[in-house]
């Protein structure tokens, strides 16, 4: 599946707070933007989507994200998937690195 992730400039700002809890604080403040975004695409074109891994694990056992997890897990089937990417647009703060389209992303799966 592709992978969401925020544009450089905005990461580069947290290179500064080391790998304590600070850094991974912001790291969950980014998160949930992304998820938010990525849930107001989902809401308007009527993609279901599902967490998945720690993400899962995170909503229910902590109510968040799990206190040293520092990425997101989500999920969607295969039709639903290839819709999103089609609806997706790059903005200035969110691009979208597809395994098909990026040669130089390694599809682990």
């Amino acid at each position: 599946m592709g992978e969401i992730s925020s544009q450089m400039g905005n990461l580069i700002s947290l290179k500064g707070l080391g790998r304590g809890m600070d850094y991974l604080e912001k790291i969950h403040e980014r998160s949930y933007e992304i998820l938010k975004h990525i849930d107001e695409i989902c809401q308007k074109n009527n993609i279901p989507y599902f967490l998945m891994g720690g993400s899962l694990l995170g909503a229910v056992r902590h109510k968040g994200f799990i206190p040293w997890d520092d990425d997101i897990d989500l999920g969607m089937v295969r039709e639903d998937y290839e819709r999103f990417i089609q609806i997706w647009k790059d903005t200035t703060n969110y691009s979208l690195i597809e395994f098909r389209k990026n040669k130089d992303y390694a599809n682990v799966y």
